[in-house]
């Protein structure tokens, strides 16, 4: 299947209750890199049939507005899935969000389903991305495999929240330095990386606090993430500033890059940057895509 996905940068990835209209007409005002738009958990069981229609009304208006929207459908055993797909596969959907995954055999079913439902909607074939959520413990041993499953995986890491379906399938206790989760947020990066996504994304903090949401992001961003999902519209501008290249990271990429062309041209071997390291190109190739997150970051301001 050819692939033609576009895969902007994604900070902030909010969710919102897919069968309130109202808030998601409000939602593309809070600044989030992506909206997704929630018939699983956030949508009761009687209004799911409801809320594919206002999603499949709204899909193409958010996108006029430039705003990537992606959509969590309900788990891949569940008797709402088709119908979510059929409903959702339109013109201005960025991906799909697939809770509970559990093997890359889901994915590739999916991946089918996504196809024919393009064809069905007058969607461009193979335009329609997948985010897998690991949420079980079998998933999560599977990460690398379900990464890899289609084309169509655009965005993938490791979540972690407190009391939701991640700490109900490992049994872990949410703390303040949440310690309990960071191997299995590293282990879903490094399946992320391995299988060549564009922007791992992680989360979720459930909680109202501002500062444990800073805490949380900073750390994702220490291990190597590059957006998280969120539940609330303040923590929106929080994640953008923390998944965005700082003032200091941006000045030594500049910095880097213009010592080695300097270097270049005076045909020199050793460089040394302001700060005294020696630069080689594993330091160049960090500093370009610096400089190329900051160009995309400053293009969405």
């Amino acid at each position: 299947m050819p692939s033609s996905i576009v895969r902007p940068v994604v900070r902030s990835a909010l969710f919102v209750p897919a069968n309130r209209a109202s808030w998601i007409d409000k939602a593309p005002g809070y600044g989030a890199d992506a909206l997704v738009l929630d018939l699983e958990d956030a949508t009761p069981p009687d209004e799911k049939e409801a809320a594919r229609g206002i999603v499949a009304e709204r899909l193409a208006g958010l996108a006029d507005q430039g705003q990537v929207v992606w959509v969590r459908v309900n788990e891949p055993d569940s008797e709402d899935l088709l119908p979510d797909l059929a409903a959702v596969c339109r013109a201005g959907l960025g991906a799909v969000c697939v809770p509970k995954v559990a093997s890359a055999e889901q994915i590739v079913e999916i991946d089918r389903e996504i196809s024919y439902n393009e064809g069905a909607n007058g969607v461009p074939l193979g335009t329609i991305g997948i985010m897998p959520l690991l949420e079980t413990a079998l998933g999560m041993v599977s990460a690398l495999e379900v990464f890899r499953a289609s084309p169509r995986v655009a965005y993938a890491g490791a979540l972690a929240a407190a009391g939701a379906d991640v700490q109900h399938a490992l049994g872990y206790r949410w703390s303040e330095d949440f310690f309990e989760s960071v191997t299995l947020r590293a282990h879903g990066l490094m399946a992320s990386r391995a299988a060549g996504v564009f922007n791992p994304v992680t989360g979720l903090v459930a909680s109202l606090d501002v500062d444990e949401v800073r805490r949380f992001a900073e750390q994702n961003r220490g291990l190597g993430y590059e957006g998280m999902l969120v539940i609330h519209p303040t923590h929106v501008p929080i994640v953008n500033e923390v998944f965005s290249p700082s003032v200091e990271e941006v000045a030594w990429a500049e910095d880097v890059l213009e010592r080695y062309a300097a270097a270049e041209s005076e045909a020199r071997g050793a460089i040394v940057g302001s700060d005294g390291a020696m630069i080689d190109r594993a330091h160049v190739r960090t500093a370009e895509e610096i400089i190329e997150r900051h160009r995309l970051v400053a293009a969405k301001s």
